[in-house]
């Protein structure tokens, strides 16, 4: 780029000629920026054009490359995706995830027999039915009133709930229990509100329960009398469901290939069932491989060529486009399939590898010399198969002990 030589000294006789020449030359100089920044534009849109393109040719070739993919997906979260009139699960969205339902039950619970012990004094029945006790003292010495429950068959409770009468505060109660009469278990833990007596225990079979009551004080003070009662007694279990399911809705999806891979979660106490176009449900574990119902693979060898390049061989209308596979025989090597790739296309010319052009029904061998591969012959192989299939998942959560809640979080079908 060239400066002005043109310069003007303080003092010096205007010129216009001079003066002109000066702006002429900044003109000049202008231009040639402009042009400089021109060009740097147009290189940089061609160089942003070109690398475009690379990256889209790489995508195209990518997408030609037959890979792995979810096909169904299975989730927990969504109620929406549940069977409800078949599920019994309980699904907790919050934690994305299911689980057992767990539940307490009543059981029933009759008392065969209740007895009534005191450890000092005398007793006293005050109650028609035998639930109201006094006990009178002549020693001073506080009694401790034992009642004794015999059901009528043994029964696995863990929480006992008793109704008894006025107990002075502070008192001493203590739950026991037993399955035979003799070893006693005593209650884990013990919680009175008002009247109720609630009274927890690990799981166990019990049929003889005792209730022993310690008062604070007599029921009148300074007296010698001491009132005891239990009124009511009812025994429940806290239990799992030992067998629930989970199942799905029907969905739809378009398969590729006739295999699938159950993804899932490895728990023994998970079992998956699929139900393939609602023809019946059959069991898998977790990571099998399973066959999509009604598809078909199809392998045709010694496909000759058409003089125009076409393959010999017409492919079904229902076959999935992205199964199609072709092994020229001659050279021992796989071609890349390619939809819709027009024989008319200007940049076939430039291609130095060989393709396979997918047109609705028909295979067309493209390369660089079609003459030479003239005498090649081609192993097809391809899947056929309905458009769409239908399937639900079914898992049922067992579990064989209370320690141990079995969760399931989802699952999916993966193509192969």
């Amino acid at each position: 780029m060239s400066t002005s030589s043109v310069t003007f000294q303080l003092g010096e006789a205007a010129s216009a000629s001079k003066l002109m020449g000066a702006f002429n030359v900044l003109r000049n100089q202008g231009q040639q920026l402009l042009t400089t920044l021109g060009t740097y534009r147009t290189d940089s849109l061609v160089s942003f054009e070109q690398r475009v393109e690379a990256l889209n040719s790489r995508r195209e070739r990518a997408n030609r490359v037959k890979s792995s993919y979810v096909a169904v997906r299975f989730v927990a979260t969504d109620l929406l995706d549940m069977d409800q009139t078949q599920t019994s699960a309980t699904v907790r969205a919050d934690t994305q995830a299911v689980t057992l339902q767990e539940r307490q039950t009543a059981t029933n619970a009759i008392v065969q027999q209740q007895t009534f012990s005191t450890s000092d004094g005398t007793a006293e029945s005050i109650s028609v039915d035998n639930s109201m006790y006094m006990v009178s003292t002549s020693d001073g010495l506080i009694p401790t009133g034992t009642f004794t429950l015999k059901l009528l068959q043994a029964l696995n409770l863990t929480v006992l709930t008793f109704d008894l009468s006025a107990v002075p505060a502070k008192s001493t109660v203590v739950v026991s229990a037993s399955p035979d009469g003799i070893n006693y278990t005593a209650a884990v833990q013990t919680s009175m509100n008002g009247y109720r007596l609630t009274a927890w225990f690990s799981p166990m079979n019990m049929r003889y329960i005792t209730l022993a009551v310690t008062p604070s004080a007599p029921d009148v003070l300074g007296g010698s009398s001491y009132t005891f009662g239990l009124t009511d007694f009812v025994g429940a279990e806290t239990e799992f469901q030992l067998l629930s399911d989970l199942v799905t809705l029907p969905i739809a999806f378009r398969p590729v290939g006739t295999r699938l891979q159950l993804v899932a979660q490895h728990d023994p106490n998970l079992t998956f069932f699929l139900n393939f176009n609602n023809v019946g449900w059959l069991e898998y574990a977790a990571g099998a491989t399973i066959t999509i119902p009604g598809t078909i693979e199809t392998k045709t060898p010694a496909v000759a060529l058409h003089t125009g390049g076409a393959l010999e061989i017409v492919l079904p209308v229902d076959a999935y486009p992205n199964s199609v596979q072709v092994f020229d025989e001659t050279t021992s090597k796989n071609l890349t399939v390619v939809p819709n790739l027009s024989a008319t296309d200007p940049n076939l010319a430039h291609l130095v590898h060989d393709y396979i052009a997918l047109n609705g029904t028909t295979l067309t061998y493209i390369g660089p010399d079609l003459a030479a591969a003239a005498g090649h012959t081609f192993t097809v192989t391809f899947v056929e198969g309905p458009a769409l299939v239908e399937v639900q998942l079914k898992v049922q959560l067992i579990t064989p002990h209370r320690t141990v809640t079995p969760t399931f979080t989802g699952a999916s079908l993966q193509e192969l």
